[in-house]
């Protein structure tokens, strides 16, 4: 899907450079589209790699997920600071039947999108964060109940 949307991409760059470099016949010109179309080959040699390095698991306490090639990202959301899952489904996603799964915490620095799951795993994974943050917030709950009437004898 990453592929065929940066090949529309490509394809209307290069269509814009190429209208550009027959209307005006510039040196400049020609190094700026020898740039994009280098720029755009390099993108798309990386999206196969970035794809295999994208990577999600569902732990005891909390949410892990590592991205990046050149810039890697790891981000680890524990259960309790999970506000709500939403799942997006895109016109490109809809036809290969892929969704993104958005965490948001209170923090947006905190978010994570997960992107390019199948329709089915997205919704499982919506269901179980959303039932392991319930749960963790009502065990948290319980626990801060009975420490205050431990801790408070009168």
């Amino acid at each position: 899907m990453r592929l065929l949307g940066w090949g529309i991409r490509a394809l209307f760059i290069g269509l814009a450079c190429l209208v550009a470099c027959v209307i005006w016949h510039n040196l400049w010109l020609y190094l700026v589209t020898a740039g994009a179309v280098m720029m755009l080959a390099w993108t798309g040699i990386r999206i196969p790699r970035w794809v295999k390095k994208a990577s999600y698991a569902i732990r005891d306490k909390d949410l892990f997920y590592r991205s990046g090639l050149l810039n890697r990202s790891l981000e680890i959301i524990p259960y309790v600071r999970i506000q709500y899952v939403d799942i997006r489904v895109g016109a490109f996603e809809r036809i290969f039947n892929l969704a993104s799964v958005s965490v948001r915490t209170a923090s947006p620095a905190a978010d994570i999108t997960i992107p390019g799951l199948p329709g089915e795993i997205a919704s499982r994974l919506r269901d179980i964060l959303t039932d392991r943050g319930k749960l963790t917030r009502q065990v948290g709950q319980d626990s801060l109940a009975t420490d205050e009437i431990v801790g408070n004898p009168s």
